[in-house]
């Protein structure tokens, strides 16, 4: 089983890679971390195994990715930063794989990510076709660069439920996921990056039992995200003994795992894998 921690564990500090043991596992680079010119050279520089995951590296303008905006120029710029995470996954990552989060019906700024939606949201019918031909487009450049593509499944708090119940998120549930997959299944290089946490929050959201959600989409799942919380945000909480998802963590030996809790110390890092028994 492969084992990378997120940059949220070293805080998004490239500069704290020191202190940890990356003989032993790798490092996802993730989308906290701040805009720098040099982010890409740190990446292609770092000795150990690694990934690229959702919006790294930071645009200098910040936006937030949206595979299934209605807005030309967010998708555009959406679809251009994943087409050169693409040809970074080729040349330089540890795995040929890149992790996008799932798209929203709204265009969202930086400041309302984990927080209440106070906006407009776009035709679900309209967004849905947008956000399957967006993956339909990025998988076929993918491709041809023998790169996997993993749609992550989006967290939906209670404060963002829309008036009729639903969620503005695509993938927040397993009939999400599933109509998600239902549409891409003639593609052989795409799955779901599936966050344990995410799944926790959106499922206590939506009056969902998580067991049984979680079966009936376990066979999408290419990468695994572990964190926990409350069930009411997603605060990339420490692992516990009573992490919801330890009973099925030995089902997926064959694919990689990131370790998505902020802020650790490198023996914090190790309970954490004791932990999850890995």
């Amino acid at each position: 089983m492969d084992l990378f921690l997120s940059s949220m564990v070293l805080n998004n500090n490239l500069n704290r890679t020191g202190q940890y043991d990356f003989d032993s596992y790798g490092l996802e680079f993730s989308s906290g971390i701040p805009y720098s010119s040099e982010s890409l050279i740190t990446f292609k520089k770092f000795y150990g195994s690694k990934l690229v995951h959702n919006y790294f590296p930071a645009a200098k303008i910040p936006f937030v990715l949206n595979l299934a905006s209605l807005n030309n120029y967010i998708l555009n710029k959406t679809i251009d930063h994943c087409k050169s995470n693409i040809d970074i996954t080729e040349k330089y990552s540890s795995r040929k794989i890149f992790s996008v989060h799932a798209g929203f019906l709204h265009d969202l700024e930086f400041s309302e990510l984990g927080n209440k939606i106070s906006r407009k949201v776009a035709d679900k019918k309209q967004s849905f076709s947008r956000f399957i031909d967006s993956i339909k487009y990025l998988c076929k450049y993918a491709e041809k660069k023998n790169v996997h593509i993993l749609i992550e499944n989006n967290v939906l708090i209670n404060e963002n439920l829309l008036e009729d119940g639903s969620s503005p998120f695509f993938c927040t549930s397993s009939d999400d996921i599933i109509e998600l997959f239902d549409e891409l299944d003639n593609i052989k290089n795409i799955g779901l990056l599936f966050d344990t946490a995410h799944f926790k929050v959106s499922c206590k959201t939506l009056n969902l039992d998580i067991d049984s959600e979680f079966l009936r989409i376990k066979h999408f799942i290419g990468a695994l995200h572990h964190s926990d919380n409350d069930g009411y945000y997603d605060s990339n909480e420490k692992l516990t003994k009573d992490y919801w998802f330890l009973k099925y963590i030995q089902d997926f030996q064959k694919i990689y795992h990131v370790l998505e809790v902020k802020n650790l110390n490198k023996q914090e890092v190790s309970h954490q894998i004791k932990i999850m028994e890995l």
